[in-house]
C-alpha cells in the first residue's frame, strides 16, 4: 500500500529538493553581499596604501621644509625703503635688487635700464624705491629679499661713496636709515 507521501515522490518529473528553500534565498541574498564585500574590501585596502603612502610622502615635505625654513624667512620681500636721517645730501646712482614673485627668484639692475636716473634724498627725506619701464626685465614694484647699492654722500667735508648689500631685514621701520 502506497502512503501519500510515496505517492507524491513517485510521481514523474517532481524531483524532490535537497536543499530546503530558505537555504536557497539565503544563498542568492549572501552571494551578492559577498561580492560586494569582496569588491569594497579590495578598495579599502588600496585607499589604506594610499594613505600610508601619502603619510610617508607629507613626512619628507614636512622634514625638508624644516630644513628649507631658514632660506624662507631670508626670502621674504619688504618694500625697499631709504632713509636720510642725516644732514648730509645721499645720491643713490645704482641700485640692484633680488626678490621673489611668488615663483621664482628675480633681479633688478638700474644699469640695464636705460630710464634709470640716480636718486637724490635731501636731509630729513625718505624714499620708497620702484621702477616701471617699457623694457623688459626693468620693471619693478619696490620688493626686495636682497639688495645692493652704491651711496654718494655730499657733505661740508667733501663727497664720500660707499658700496652697500645684504639681506634685506631686521631694518628701523623697514627703512635702510642713513645717520
Amino acid at each position: 500500500m502506497r502512503t501519500k507521501h510515496d505517492s507524491h515522490a513517485a510521481t514523474p518529473g517532481h524531483k524532490r529538493s535537497r536543499l530546503h528553500w530558505s537555504t536557497i534565498v539565503a544563498g542568492l541574498v549572501c552571494l551578492p553581499l559577498l561580492l560586494l564585500s569582496v569588491h569594497l574590501g579590495r578598495g579599502w585596502n588600496r585607499l589604506s596604501h594610499q594613505e600610508a603612502d601619502l603619510e610617508a610622502e607629507l613626512a619628507t615635505l614636512t622634514a625638508r621644509n624644516a630644513v628649507l625654513q631658514p632660506a624662507s624667512d631670508v626670502l621674504q620681500n619688504q618694500k625697499f625703503q631709504i632713509c636720510n636721517k642725516s644732514t648730509d645730501t645721499l645720491t643713490i646712482p645704482w641700485l640692484a635688487v633680488a626678490y621673489q614673485d611668488g615663483k621664482q627668484l628675480r633681479v633688478f639692475d638700474a644699469l640695464r635700464c636705460q630710464g634709470w636716473r640716480g636718486q637724490v634724498l635731501n636731509p630729513g627725506q625718505a624714499r620708497v624705491f620702484n621702477f616701471s619701464s617699457p623694457e623688459e626685465g626693468c620693471n619693478w614694484n619696490g620688493s626686495v629679499a636682497f639688495y645692493a647699492f652704491r651711496l654718494v654722500r655730499e657733505s661740508d667735508e667733501g663727497v664720500r661713496a660707499y658700496n652697500v648689500s645684504g639681506p634685506w631685514r631686521g631694518f628701523d621701520r623697514d627703512c635702510f636709515t642713513v645717520e
